[in-house]
């Protein structure tokens, strides 16, 4: 058994049933399909469709784990909750990376929620250093 999971672990071949994915072989699979870049369509399409179905064995993996998880820790119910909104917003990154990825090998851009961010965060303080300045000078 021990050298048919050594062959399963070094090999292209589907995971075995007593044997799914791992979260880190998911992971592993899913930055060699990003590190790959192909000009032609027919390759992009085919890493399109690889890396959906690797996301969805993914958030089985994940569903799988918190549901062990809720059951096992029922008493660190504000935990398990964290654990899910985590989870949800890793999902939300994955997906963005996807996103800005194929907008990049198309050659289009997609304007960053995180720039939005930033600039907000940019108003934010220079109201903040503003209303500050104002209330020591009215001392």
């Amino acid at each position: 058994m021990a050298a048919q999971t050594i062959h399963h672990a070094h090999s292209n071949s589907f995971p075995l049933p007593s044997r799914p994915y791992t979260a880190k072989e998911i992971t592993q699979q899913l930055q060699s399909i990003l590190r790959r870049r192909k000009c032609d369509e027919t390759g992009f399409t085919y890493e399109t469709k690889e890396y959906l179905a690797l996301s969805n064995k993914a958030k089985k993996l994940r569903n799988k784990s918190l549901k062990a998880c809720k059951c096992g820790f029922a008493l660190l119910e504000s935990d398990v909750e964290a654990a899910f909104s985590m989870l949800g917003e890793v999902q939300g990154v994955a997906f963005t990376v996807f996103e800005s990825l194929c907008s990049h090998i198309n050659g289009t851009e997609i304007e960053s929620k995180l720039t939005n961010w930033s600039l907000l965060s940019k108003v934010m303080c220079s109201k903040t250093h503003n209303t500050r300045g104002r209330s020591s000078g009215n001392q």
